[in-house]
């Protein structure tokens, strides 16, 4: 017999007799592995703390995912949302002038590296993208599902006409 004890990300097995101690562990086997997709998001800002907010309130309500995100402060000064200093699954790191959005990318890849480790995927998204909690799941499935494909991206809806198309995405 095998008993599961689920934590949040993590799987721990170890294996039960029920004939010794009562249907207790007879040693501890603990073999943990992930089971949750990494995903680190990265998010360049310049202005906008506004649409920032929305942006990272709607991303981080992504389920079926290990998600941390990188928000790169491209050269802004403004103040950032209250949500980064309280949730800690945001990080920040700084660039003392505006980069374009390859650079911005690219500095927030090295910095989540760095700080985070790897991640099974990136998500690369404007400071104004308005996520489904859902999607981000939907994205990784698509990738795993696909061993041959490279990107995946997700279908742009219009702010303000949600049933218009925007872009695929890409």
């Amino acid at each position: 017999m095998i008993d599961l004890t689920l934590s949040w990300d993590w799987l721990t097995i170890a294996p039960v007799d029920c004939a010794v101690d009562g249907c207790g562990p007879i040693e501890t086997l603990e073999s943990e592995f992930r089971f949750m997709t990494t995903v680190h998001a990265i998010i360049p800002h310049h202005q906008g703390k506004d649409m920032l907010e929305v942006c990272l309130v709607s991303l981080l309500s992504a389920h079926g995912v290990d998600l941390r995100v990188v928000l790169v402060r491209n050269g802004g000064d403004e103040d950032l949302p209250e949500i980064v200093e309280t949730e800690d699954r945001i990080l920040v790191v700084e660039s003392d002038k505006p980069l374009g959005f390859s650079e911005a990318n690219n500095l927030g890849v090295r910095f989540a590296h760095e700080s985070l480790g790897s991640a099974d995927y990136y998500y690369f998204l404007n400071n104004d993208t308005e996520s489904d909690s859902g999607a981000l799941r939907k994205l990784v499935a698509s990738l795993e599902e696909s061993p041959g494909a490279a990107i995946a991206g997700p279908r742009l809806m219009i702010q303000w006409a949600r049933e218009h198309l925007n872009s695929l995405g890409l």
